[in-house]
């Protein structure tokens, strides 16, 4: 069985340490595609997981958020001012984020990186232009 689900969300990020725009906080409505893959079996109401729980998951840790760096200053100050804040270790480009979401999916879904009959893939577009993916 194949679960597919499409999220959108809003946030803003920067990167810390780079010579271009994305150096200045801006905002993204990032598209995530998340695909999962098990041979197991349907829970009672006939489902491999939940789509509300992928939802809910993406819209708490990541819309209307700022994403930074962990060691970027303006955490601190956002928390100071009582701002939304999700941070990465390491700067919050589109594959970081990608990766932070695998993570996270593998342990909300209970993927098995052992069964080679368990898939998960995520995606991240910053813009109709540019993604990046991660699977495990």
């Amino acid at each position: 069985m194949i679960l597919k689900q499409k999220v959108i969300f809003d946030s803003s990020h920067r990167l810390l340490n780079y010579d271009g725009n994305c150096k200045n906080c801006h905002g993204h409505s990032w598209i995530v595609e998340i695909e999962i893959e098990s041979n197991r079996n349907l829970d009672p109401c006939g489902m491999l997981f939940d789509y509300r729980a992928i939802k809910n998951y993406v819209k708490n840790k990541w819309d209307h958020r700022a994403i930074l760096n962990e060691d970027d200053p303006l955490v601190e100050i956002f928390r100071n001012m009582d701002l939304a804040v999700t941070t990465l270790s390491g700067n919050p480009t589109a594959e970081n984020i990608a990766k932070n979401i695998l993570s996270d999916m593998v342990k909300l879904v209970n993927i098995d990186p052992e069964n080679s009959c368990d898939y998960c893939s995520v995606i991240v577009h910053e813009s109709n232009d540019n993604s990046a993916e991660e699977n495990l």
